[in-house]
């Protein structure tokens, strides 16, 4: 008999080859391991507050819902602002999503991530809760909730289950703490290219000169991300960010000098 494929609805749900069946490979960038499923019982709690309309990261053998985002409809395309969403997203990916989640959530979406406690990367700290001068931390998101013991994710087919190697946060998104917009301070594309050639060009942490990092989705600066996303989209930015970014001076208070040989 045939190995069973992962996707395939008939080969999954029947736990039987009934080909032909094509045999399926994880998306580009992605790991075996980004598949595990959300424990349901996990999903049925979180379900019964929030009332979600859409699974936003599934494939059909780990979805959690009948109406749910895959691969081929790539959720980075989709409409958020309605939408009441559960993500648990590619763990490969964290940063990429959570940039994305970040960017729909302050345009109107509520949504619910289910994500590793990772307080040491740049997302957690973009997104979910900023440390200050004095060492404290400012809450971004919504409510974050620390689950005293780790979820048990339900292995893909093909994987052994074992017990996380991370703690997991349920990060919420929704009218609490929703950053106000305002309009980048910018009156044309040319005034904004001449900002990053003084600034991001020569900055540490742009993502000109970290390449490798924007390639596997660990994002620019978020600054410099977020200018960029508002020139090519709505024009809008946070207030936080307006207000970090120093104006009217000209040069970023969070600017690092790359060090070139």
């Amino acid at each position: 008999m045939q190995a069973q494929c992962w996707i395939c609805p008939k080969c999954y749900d029947d736990h039987s080859f009934l080909g032909p069946c094509t045999p399926w490979t994880p998306g580009e960038g992605l790991l075996l391991t980004d598949y595990w499923e959300t424990p349901q019982e996990k999903f049925d709690s979180l379900h019964a507050e929030f009332r979600f309309t859409v699974d936003g990261c599934a494939e059909h053998h780990n979805r959690k819902m009948d109406r749910y985002w895959d691969e081929r409809m790539d959720a980075f395309k989709q409409d958020w602002t309605k939408e009441r969403i559960f993500m648990n997203p590619p763990y490969s990916q964290a940063a990429k999503w959570m940039d994305f989640a970040f960017y729909q959530w302050c345009r109107g979406a509520n949504l619910v991530a289910v994500m590793n406690h990772s307080t040491d990367t740049d997302w957690w700290h973009r997104y979910v809760e900023r440390e200050q001068p004095d060492g404290t931390m400012k809450q971004i998101a919504s409510e974050i909730r620390r689950p005293r013991n780790r979820w048990h994710f339900k292995a893909p087919p093909g994987l052994k289950s074992s017990s996380p190697r991370y703690p997991q946060a349920v990060i919420f998104y929704d009218d609490r703490n929703r950053p106000e917009l305002v309009d980048a301070p910018f009156s044309s594309g040319s005034e904004f290219a001449g900002w990053e050639s003084a600034n991001c060009d020569m900055c540490k942490k742009s993502a000109i000169n970290n390449p490798k990092k924007v390639k596997y989705g660990e994002g620019p600066c978020e600054l410099d991300n977020a200018l960029g996303t508002a020139c090519l989209g709505d024009g809008k930015i946070t207030a936080d960010q307006y207000q970090r970014l120093g104006f009217p001076s000209w040069t970023c208070p969070e600017f690092v000098k790359l060090n070139k040989a």
